[in-house]
């Protein structure tokens, strides 16, 4: 596994690779923040996982999911919001 921050000392990227063969990448998982260090989105390899916004406090005000089909093991583009209050 290798891991990358930011100057904040934030994860940004998360790299998995399997034990067996650490030159073969089987998973890129990447994050990004809001200016007051909150994490808004996290992705994994080119599909988007996660997203949410934050109230001024810093507490969720809304988190987005993708939804997951299990029979293909794939996400699907139709998402889930979460509105919190």
């Amino acid at each position: 596994m290798t891991l990358g921050y930011d100057l904040a000392n934030q994860l940004t990227s998360a790299t998995l690779s399997p034990v067996a063969n650490l030159n073969s990448i089987t998973q890129r998982n990447s994050y990004q923040y809001d200016p007051a260090g909150n994490r808004v989105s996290s992705q994994k390899d080119n599909d988007l996982t996660s997203a949410s916004t934050h109230h001024a406090t810093g507490s969720t005000r809304s988190v987005q999911l993708p939804s997951y089909n299990a029979k293909t093991r794939r996400e699907i583009t139709c998402a889930i919001t979460i509105r919190l209050q």
